[in-house]
This record gives C-alpha cells, structure tokens and sequence, in this order.
C-alpha cells in the first residue's frame, strides 16, 4: 500500500535509505551529483535547485573546493557559443564547465562576474566555445563552502 501522505522530514536520516530530504519532504535524490548522473540541460532554459542536497565531488580551480556543486550536462548540437549564468542565485556562487572528460580541466571558471556583468554581487557568468557533437558539463558551485538556491 502506497503512502496518502508525503512523509514529512528535517534531515536526510529522516527519510528511507534511497530518499533524501527536500524541502522537509522525503523523495528520490534529483541527480547531478556527479557527471554520471548528470541532470540533462537543454540549451536556452532557464533552471533552478539547490545546491544543499549535493556532496562536494569537484574543484572547479577558482572557487575553491570546500562546498558542495550540482552537476549539468548536454551535447552540443551544433557549434557556438554557451554563455551560463547563477544570475538570481541566494549565495555567492562559483561556475565552471568542462568539455569531455569530467575529471579534466575546466574550460571556463568564474566566481563573482567581473567580465559579463550579467549577474550581480557575489553571482557568476561564464561563457566558452563548443563544438557540435562534444559532450559538456556545467557545475554550479559554491564559493568556499556557500550553498544555497540558484
């Protein structure tokens, strides 16, 4: 018999062994914790989570490597340019994208928007080159170990 109502949580050791806790609900983790389980990303939306609910699996290079990330990921169809924004974000952010390979280097890294000034504050922007057919991952990150919504 399935459950009428949601059950109710205020941490993960709240929740069954493959439940986490969101929003003070038990439900199914979202992905994105690693490049493996990556959420899919169509170019040209608009998202929004939470970094709270993540590990800290990576290093970006110029956020530093204390806090947690949610990982994004997608094929470019054709080639162009991508340009990413936390631009919205409750906490000072860090972004960074990688072509390829996961555990190499970032193609682009940013913390605090100084050449965009598309987001404000404490957000970050990052724009790189991609090439039709390449597979490419977005990590939105936090810089030393800030999480929050984005």
């Amino acid at each position: 018999m399935e459950r009428g109502c949601a059950q109710l949580c205020a941490r993960n050791g709240d929740c069954a062994e493959d439940e986490i806790c969101i929003a003070n609900t038990c439900g199914p983790h979202p992905g994105g914790e690693t490049c493996d389980d990556a959420i899919q990303y169509e170019i040209g939306t608009i998202v929004s989570g939470t970094t709270t609910i993540y590990l800290n699996d990576y290093d970006g290079g110029c956020v530093g490597d204390s806090a947690a990330e949610v990982v994004y990921g997608f094929e470019a169809a054709a080639d162009g340019t991508v340009c990413a924004t936390t631009r919205g974000s409750n906490f000072d952010t860090g972004l960074y994208a990688r072509a390829g390979n996961c555990g190499g280097d970032s193609i682009a890294c940013d913390d605090d928007d100084a050449d965009f000034r598309i987001a404000e504050g404490t957000r970050s922007t990052i724009e790189f080159a991609v090439t039709q057919g390449t597979v490419y991952y977005l990590f939105v990150d936090g810089y030393s170990d800030n999480t929050g919504d984005y």
